[in-house]
């Protein structure tokens, strides 16, 4: 039954923004939440109640001494905030909890053979895939996202595949993740069909994540692919007008990247103000609002949230103890020499999008983590 929970949790994620149930007071709730808080906590009464084991990896102990520091925090700021912020924030911090819990059931059904490395692959390339499909549709019925209600938060993205998470630079980051896959597995149709859903993001973070993973993976494991990817760059910016506008776009005033410099000295400025503690998870918005940084219009938008960089988001809310122990999590099987491409990809991606805490990404990443040595040993 596990199994078939896994892959309903990777289903219900891949079904994105399609699958909010409710939307109220500041957060929404969607069926991906309920399908992961339902396997962990089935997984975790399989393993505790009958088989009476729950092995925990490693690296997740140091995410562990994390959320506790951070519930410290929490408390710690509790006076600064009222009851509905209270809801908001403490919302998030158990879909954290509740994720962490669901990638140590995945390591533990691993463990005991419930199920094979090659199965969760297989299953997030599929989600690939169908991101990537969904996206062709999106393109067509839905291409200018400046037709819908401001009042919904969205970026107005136009003629980019944005597919079912309505955002090109998390659905570019997405397809990413799956292409270290891909490689692995040595699937070159399937290589192609995610690379063309990337470059059809229009997604600087994007395209800088892919350029990551192929440096990374052809350093250590086949050179050719970086030549490859080489040749590839430049047939695609000389035949895509449009990328070209988008990378000499970079130096716009008026360009994204302008205001992610903008978010992130503004999440240095808020580090400042309570630099050991944070000034609490998840109630980085209410910060901003305190401090300036957001107006009444920008308070819906889904941005102001956190920082567009995970990192100094976590410095912001969970101060420079909290940034440590994330980050010895984070990097520890990269310094064993393991799940190279997934952790330096998406430490250079979270500096531009808070992709470390997309549900979707952040559910897989946590897996791969905390499975490195399962994955290490399939390939």
């Amino acid at each position: 039954m596990l199994k078939y929970l896994f892959y309903l949790c990777v289903l219900s994620l891949s079904l994105g923004q399609l699958s909010v149930i409710a939307k109220s007071g500041g957060f929404s709730i969607y069926l991906f939440d309920i399908s992961i808080a339902v396997f962990a906590f089935f997984g975790c009464i399989y393993f505790l109640l009958a088989k009476k084991r729950f092995a925990i990896p490693s690296n997740s102990v140091f995410f562990l001494i994390f959320s506790g520091f951070v519930l410290v925090s929490n408390i710690l700021t509790a006076g600064k905030f009222n009851s509905s912020q209270h809801l908001v924030a403490n919302f998030y911090y158990v879909r954290w909890l509740v994720y962490l819990i669901a990638a140590v059931v995945v390591y533990n059904m691993l463990k005991m053979g419930l199920i094979s490395m090659g199965q969760i692959i297989q299953t997030f390339l599929l989600s690939g895939y169908f991101i990537f499909v969904a996206g062709l549709i999106q393109l067509v019925i839905l291409p200018d996202f400046g037709v819908l209600d401001p009042s919904l938060g969205w970026d107005p993205h136009k003629n980019r595949l944005s597919s079912t998470f309505f955002d090109p630079n998390f659905t570019g980051a997405y397809l990413s993740m799956c292409t270290i896959l891909a490689l692995s597995q040595k699937r070159v149709l399937s290589l192609l069909v995610l690379v063309i859903g990337i470059i059809l993001t229009f997604s600087r973070s994007s395209w800088l994540t892919l350029s990551v993973i192929l440096v990374v993976y052809g350093a250590t494991k086949n050179p050719k692919i970086i030549i490859l990817a080489l040749i590839g760059s430049f047939l695609a910016y000389f035949a895509v007008p449009r990328i070209q506008t988008r990378i000499s776009g970079i130096t716009d005033p008026a360009d994204s990247a302008h205001f992610r410099i903008i978010s992130w000295n503004n999440a240095v400025s808020i580090w400042k103000h309570s630099p050991i503690f944070g000034v609490g998870f998840n109630y980085y918005r209410y910060v901003q609002e305190d401090f300036g940084f957001l107006t009444p219009d920008d308070f819906g938008d889904h941005a102001g949230a956190g920082s567009d960089s995970s990192f100094l988001n976590i410095l912001a809310t969970s101060g420079i103890v909290g940034l440590v122990f994330y980050l010895l999590g984070f990097f520890s099987p990269f310094l064993k020499g393991m799940e190279k491409e997934i952790v330096s990809s998406l430490a250079v991606n979270s500096m531009f999008i808070n992709s470390l805490f997309f549900p979707a990404i952040m559910f897989f990443w946590l897996i791969f983590l905390f499975s490195a040595k399962f994955r290490d040993s399939h390939t």
